[in-house]
């Protein structure tokens, strides 16, 4: 929404855009001389479609994230609710719950929240209409296999404002246990690399709300297990940090992730003077003009394996 506001905007205008982060759309000109006159300006709702409640404008700061936007004040808004659903569910990576599979659980009263999709039994989902038995199997069955899940992924799955991947595997492997998370102070926060007055509050604000921490209680009741994270360990790439842009052809993004932290490195998102490497694949994004810019080491992939393969 701020780049609506920055770049006053109009509906019906033609815009340049980017990818910002490799992948998310960034509108970064508007072609003021191709407007006929008919383009309308952009007003934001001032109550939510969905349920009524008031529209917030909020700024957010943090170490890794500028950004203004709009918000639902109503914490019971249903939309809301419905997302949430769906980004636990993808990051739990159960692939057999899709949005409408949610939809109707919930408009049947079979799940309340996300922690009642750990006790949904083949009896539940097999006598509602158009599933069938084998269905209905193989949804609690993955279930089942996915109710341990990793520190980085859980802090994840919760949604906590300012809590994405990256910075809940930092979480993770500065406190291990989801135990200390939840009863470390802001100042502990405050002293892990990467992380921004922004991200302390939130993490602050989230485990010390009564509802929030029946919900974790519900979860682990429910049969959710989260492992304890290892400590980053010493290797070949300690103290060096490396930005992943571009598609690799030998190996995922992914396992490159975890091939790098394996040997003691970090991974980042973005680009900044303290990057050590940025790896680059085929179709790169701004990062790759950004470490150019910095003055930052360029490795292309071949480059990169070259580099693991002989430690």
């Amino acid at each position: 929404m701020d780049q609506i506001e920055s770049l006053q905007l109009r509906m019906g205008d033609t815009v340049v855009v980017e990818k910002a982060g490799d992948v998310i759309p960034k509108v970064v000109e508007v072609l003021v001389h191709m407007r006929s006159g008919r383009e309308k300006k952009v007003k934001m709702p001032a109550f939510c479609p969905a349920c009524g409640g008031k529209v917030e404008k909020r700024e957010m700061n943090s170490a890794r994230d500028i950004s203004v936007a709009y918000y639902c004040s109503n914490l019971k808004c249903p939309a809301k609710d419905e997302r949430y659903l769906e980004h636990f569910v993808s990051v739990f990576e159960i692939y057999e719950l899709g949005p409408k599979i949610l939809r109707r659980f919930k408009d049947e009263g079979l799940i309340t929240d996300a922690a009642d999709i750990f006790v949904l039994s083949k009896e539940d989902i097999s006598s509602l209409p158009r599933f069938g038995e084998k269905s209905a199997e193989n949804i609690v069955e993955e279930i089942k296999n996915k109710k341990r899940i990793s520190l980085s992924r859980f802090l994840w799955a919760l949604g906590i404002l300012h809590v994405g991947e990256e910075t809940a595997r930092d979480l993770a492997q500065n406190f291990i246990s989801l135990e200390k998370v939840m009863e470390v102070d802001l100042q502990k926060i405050d002293e892990i690399e990467n992380i921004g007055p922004a991200v302390s509050k939130s993490l602050y604000e989230f485990f010390h709300n009564k509802n929030n921490l029946n919900f974790i209680k519900k979860l682990q009741k429910n049969g959710v297990i989260v492992e304890k994270a290892e400590k980053r360990k010493a290797g070949n790439f300690t103290n060096l940090s490396f930005v992943l842009t571009g598609t690799l052809e030998n190996m995922s993004r992914d396992i490159a992730k975890e091939r790098i932290i394996a040997l003691g490195g970090k991974v980042v998102g973005s680009v900044s003077k303290n990057t050590t490497y940025v790896v680059v694949g085929m179709d790169p994004g701004s990062k790759l003009d950004n470490a150019k810019k910095l003055g930052v080491k360029v490795l292309d992939e071949q480059k990169f394996l070259s580099m693991l393969n002989s430690l």
